[in-house]
C-alpha cells in the first residue's frame, strides 16, 4: 500500500503569542465616570453650603459715601469743570468757576452800562458787602447754635456712657448720642467753611477798583472775572450734576463730595445673629463680581430697623434686621469702595 507521507508545518497561530496576535480593548465605562462626577459635584455643593452655612454669618450689606452737597450762594452760570468724577480733591482747590446771574444784569443796556458814575460803582460796592455781611452774620449765628448744641452733646457723653456701663440705659443710647456729635461736627466743619468762602468774596469786592466797575458796568464784573467755588474739605469727587456754560440755581446741588473717613458699608444682620457680632469684628465684604474685600465692624444697633426694600422679598413679611456700620481694613480696601456708592454687597463673618 502507498504511504502517504504529509509534511506539517508549524502552525503560525501557535507560532505567536495570543497576545501580540488577539489584543483585548478594555471599554471605558462612561456612565460610571458620569455617576462619580455628578456625585462628587453633589458633595462639593453640600459641602460648601454647609460651611458657609454652620461656620459663617451672612447679611446684605450696600456701600454708603458721606458725601456733602456743594452749592453756590446765588443764582449762576457755571464757567469751567476742571475736576471729573473720582478726582481727589484738597482744601483750596478749585472746583469750578462760575458766574452769577442776576435780573439786574440781564435787563442792562449797553446805554446804561456806558453812563455808570463812581456814586453808582461806590453804592454797588457797599450794596454787595452789606449783602455778604449779612449772610455771614446768619452763618455766625448758625454755628454759634451748632457749637452749643455740639457743647451739651459732648458734656452729656460721659453721663451716657457710665450709664450704659450700670445697665442703666441700653447700648443704644450710646450710639445715638455718638452718632449725633459726628454729624454736628460735620455741620460745624462746613459752616465754618462757608464763612471763610463768603469773607474771601467780601474782601475781593472791597479791593475791587472803582475803574474796573464803571468800565465794565454795575453786575457785569464776573464777566471778565469769573468767581472760583473753592473746595471746603479734602474729599473725592463722587457725581457731577452739571456741565460747562449751563445755569444753576441755589437750590440745585452741582456736585457730591466725599471724604474716605465716610465711606462704609451698612450691613444687615438677621436678628438670631445678634450674639455673633460685635464691634471690632473683621468680616469679608463679598462685591457682586466675586472681589473679596476686608472690612471692620465699627458701629452695632442692636435696635433693629426695617429691611430696605432692595433686599426686602416680595410677598413676604416685613422684615427686622440689626444694622452694624463696616469700615474699610485697609486703603487698598478703601480704593476699591470708593467707586461704588450704593452698591449692594454680602458681609461674611466667621462664628468660631
Amino acid at each position: 500500500m502507498k504511504s502517504f507521507d504529509f509534511k506539517r508545518k508549524d502552525s503560525v497561530l501557535r507560532g505567536q503569542k495570543d497576545k501580540s496576535l488577539f489584543t483585548i480593548t478594555k471599554k471605558i465605562n462612561w456612565d460610571r465616570i458620569v455617576y462619580f462626577s455628578l456625585l462628587i459635584g453633589l458633595l462639593i455643593i453640600v459641602g460648601r453650603y454647609s460651611y458657609y452655612k454652620f461656620l459663617f454669618v451672612k447679611a446684605d450689606g450696600q456701600i454708603i459715601f458721606n458725601s456733602v452737597d456743594i452749592q453756590t450762594i446765588d443764582d449762576s452760570r457755571i464757567i469751567s469743570l476742571p475736576v471729573h468724577e473720582g478726582d481727589e480733591v484738597r482744601v483750596g482747590d478749585t472746583l469750578f468757576l462760575y458766574e452769577e446771574d442776576s435780573e439786574e444784569q440781564s435787563y442792562q443796556s449797553d446805554a446804561t452800562i456806558s453812563i455808570q458814575k463812581n456814586n453808582s460803582a461806590l453804592n454797588w460796592k457797599r450794596k454787595e458787602s452789606i449783602e455778604i455781611s449779612q449772610q455771614i452774620q446768619l452763618k455766625k449765628n448758625e454755628l454759634t447754635y451748632l457749637l452749643n448744641k455740639l457743647n451739651r452733646l459732648k458734656k452729656d457723653e460721659e453721663k451716657v456712657k457710665n450709664e450704659v456701663m450700670v445697665d442703666a440705659l441700653p447700648k443704644v443710647e450710646y450710639h445715638r448720642l455718638i452718632n449725633a456729635i459726628s454729624d454736628l461736627e460735620q455741620e460745624v466743619l462746613l459752616i465754618q467753611k462757608e464763612i471763610l468762602i463768603l469773607n474771601n468774596k467780601l474782601k475781593q469786592i472791597q479791593n475791587l477798583p472803582i475803574e474796573s466797575v464803571v468800565s465794565n458796568g454795575l453786575g457785569n464784573i464776573n464777566k471778565t472775572s469769573p468767581n472760583s467755588f473753592i473746595s471746603p474739605i479734602d474729599g473725592y469727587i463722587s457725581k457731577i450734576f452739571k456741565e460747562n456754560y449751563e445755569v444753576t440755581l441755589k437750590s440745585e446741588v452741582v456736585m457730591h463730595l466725599y471724604q474716605p473717613k465716610g465711606v462704609m458699608v451698612k450691613a444687615y444682620f438677621k436678628q438670631s445673629d445678634y450674639n455673633q457680632i460685635k464691634k471690632g469684628d473683621i468680616v469679608d465684604v463679598e462685591f457682586p463680581d466675586g472681589k473679596i474685600t476686608k472690612g471692620i465692624i465699627s458701629m452695632v444697633l442692636y435696635e433693629t430697623n426695617r429691611l430696605p426694600e432692595e433686599f426686602q422679598k416680595k410677598f413676604e413679611p416685613t422684615t427686622r434686621v440689626i444694622n452694624a456700620d463696616i469700615v474699610p481694613y485697609s486703603d487698598q480696601d478703601l480704593q476699591l469702595w470708593k467707586k461704588y456708592n450704593k452698591l449692594s454687597v454680602t458681609i461674611r463673618k466667621e462664628k468660631y
